[in-house]
């Protein structure tokens, strides 16, 4: 995102609700979007990285909406 999401840790959003912008930084060639979901603590490493699919699907979330 080129900038802090427009939401905020544990907060419900609804299907097409803008959570953010999709920008271009650092060695990037262009905009596109880099999604990575982790669970607890340490923030944001490798220890606590997990499958944002699985994430979703456990959660009942309906990856096939558009």
């Amino acid at each position: 995102m080129v900038s802090r999401p427009m939401v905020n840790v544990g907060q419900t959003v609804a299907v097409g609700q803008v959570i953010g912008a999709v920008g271009s930084s650092g060695h990037s060639s262009g905009p596109h979007l880099h999604l990575e979901t982790h669970l607890g603590p340490p923030p944001a490493t490798s220890l606590n990285a997990v499958n944002p699919i699985d994430f979703f699907m456990q959660r009942l979330v309906d990856l096939t909406q558009p």
